[in-house]
């Protein structure tokens, strides 16, 4: 007797022979140990979905010979059931299924199922945290408003961040990353008018915790539309015009300079106020700094805005663009918040003397470190005051004493201390000769020295199965490296660099380790073993994420 079909809600592990009918939802490939497999999502005629996986031994049967393609239907039967457990979740089906070789793929066409609808989440649950983590999401709005932008690689990843409205006018955050980031500038760029509809399939939700409660895309799962002529976005532009129309819906921004520009007086989701714009793409820094950077264009130095006549006499924060042969600069912002003007200057150097410290050393010790240190020089005990920040660490305090000790009467002094732990340091007297800043350490904020480099070691080791033991950072080493990069570029002496995310460990108090299959795969196509000993070598941290991997292989 025949197997009768069966439906996708039914499928437990409970037994291996299932039988149902399915259309192909959505598909994706992916690379693990380096050989390709695809994903494929699949939905029944009740509406429910599964995630299915092809492995790479019968990948070539299912694209050539028996070819799955999206929205066809098929009979399929006999797989490998297990727990759906994966990090990010495209179905929420409690289990997965894997293809093997006794998978029956059969009856292409034969069957009539409706088009799946998406399941969009609602903004109003994500804000009151109804959602997992773990799932992934269908999501619809409109760009709202235009937050931190970095179109080209730099301190930072490729990345956009707007604020997306859905038709209830609530509002949330959202980041777009890497190659999604790409395809929203270049929309972007080319849309002159009406307002920007972003349809995501499959995002992900973060949680509000050091950063805003914020959707975003995953490496290669979700599926992202911009302004494009499919039927979510049709429909989602007829109900806003509707909504416009009856007064449901407020004013819609349709330039980025309008995106940029509105306040509609939300504080909990918007991700600039009118203090964080008047940052954006700006420096805090004094007019001595100012004169010392590189030249970036010329305008006519006589040029001076109206708003000069209204502003003699205050204290105000100005954003200004610097013109470097003229000496002078270009108003380009004025806040009249004397609060504002507060936090602006309480972000400048002190007029005391202070130290800009090695970042690299506070990350290493600010667990321990205080505010207060100890330093020994000679017979006598100083005491500095570091501000605990480990983006700009300074020496804030003290540095006045010491320079009346010592006399020391040049402007710029280097000195060196030696840490013995519990705040307490040694300072070197025969190294505070006054020095130009052409001789200034790299990581001083007018020093002209090139980057120095960062290095670190790891020995590749196997765990008592024999499998390949994670890469697992120091606590400072990976907060240090994620303050700049998500992301590493590992280029290995074998084969091309390899992309590895960056992953918090479970249940290790903020550790970070190299996300466990893109290391696998770059020790296995380097031909790694146990005993190799490698040194990672970061050649300017703050501009590039390209590490080189050098190995001193083990003897056999």
């Amino acid at each position: 007797m025949a197997r009768a079909f069966e439906f996708v809600k039914d499928i437990t592990d409970r037994k291996d022979l299932w039988k149902v009918v399915v259309k192909v939802k959505d598909k994706w490939s992916g690379t693990k140990d380096g050989k390709e497999y695809f994903e494929i999502v699949v939905v029944d005629s009740k509406g429910d979905d599964i995630l299915v996986l092809v492995p790479h031994e019968l990948k070539q049967k299912f694209e050539i010979e028996i070819p799955i393609i999206v929205n066809k239907t098929y009979t399929m039967q006999n797989f490998q059931v297990s727990k759906n457990d994966d990090k990010f979740k495209p179905s929420h089906h409690e289990f997965k299924l894997r293809f093997n070789d006794g998978t029956l793929v059969n009856d292409v066409n034969v069957h009539q199922i409706v088009d799946p609808v998406p399941n969009f989440k609602s903004f109003t649950e994500i804000n009151y945290g109804h959602f997992r983590e773990d799932y992934l999401y269908d999501i619809i709005g409109m760009v709202d408003e235009l937050g931190f932008q970095q179109p080209h690689p730099g301190n930072r990843k490729v990345q956009s961040n707007f604020v997306l409205r859905d038709l209830g006018n609530n509002v949330i955050n959202c980041t777009l990353w890497e190659n999604y980031a790409l395809k929203f500038f270049n929309l972007q760029n080319k849309s002159n008018d009406g307002p920007i509809i972003v349809f995501m399939k499959y995002a992900k939700i973060k949680a509000a915790g050091k950063y805003a409660l914020t959707i975003s895309n995953t490496w290669t799962t979700t599926k992202l539309f911009i302004n494009e002529d499919v039927r979510e976005i049709i429909e989602f532009k007829k109900s806003l015009t509707a909504g416009i129309e009856n007064g449901t819906i407020t004013a819609v921004a349709e330039t980025p300079s309008q995106m940029m520009s509105q306040s509609s007086g939300r504080t909990q989701f918007t991700p600039y106020t009118p203090e964080q714009k008047f940052y954006h793409n700006a420096e805090v820094m004094p007019l001595s700094k100012i004169v010392q950077l590189p030249q970036l264009g010329i305008s006519d130095p006589l040029s001076y805005p109206v708003q000069m006549d209204d502003i003699a006499g205050k204290t105000l924060p100005v954003k200004v663009k610097w013109q470097v042969k003229w000496k002078t600069d270009s108003v380009i912002g004025i806040h009249d918040s004397p609060e504002f003007a507060l936090d602006i200057q309480s972000q400048f150097p002190p007029l005391d003397s202070f130290g800009e410290i090695d970042p690299l050393f506070a990350y290493k010790y600010s667990d321990e470190l205080d505010e207060q240190w100890k330093v020994y020089a000679g017979n006598h005990l100083h005491t500095l005051t570091w501000n605990k920040s480990l983006e700009q660490p300074l020496i804030t305090n003290g540095w006045t004493g010491l320079r009346d000790h010592f006399h020391w009467e040049s402007q710029f002094h280097k000195i060196d201390l030696v840490y013995y732990g519990e705040n307490m340091f040694h300072l070197l007297l025969n190294l505070t000769q006054p020095c130009s800043t052409n001789e200034f350490p790299s990581f001083h904020s007018l020093s002209t020295k090139p980057p120095e480099p960062l290095t670190f070691d790891f020995v590749v080791s196997n765990d008592s199965n024999g499998s390949r033991e994670p890469l697992v950072f120091t606590k400072w080493l990976g907060d240090y490296i994620t303050s700049f990069h998500s992301y590493l570029v590992l280029e290995g002496p074998v084969v091309e660099p390899h992309l590895a995310e960056i992953i918090q460990t479970q249940g290790s108090n903020g550790v970070k380790e190299i996300e466990y299959q893109a290391w696998h795969k770059f020790c296995s196509e380097n031909f790694l073993s146990s005993g190799d000993k490698l040194k990672f070598t970061f050649f300017d941290i703050a501009r590039s994420n390209r590490v080189d991997v050098d190995v001193d292989r083990a003897a056999n």
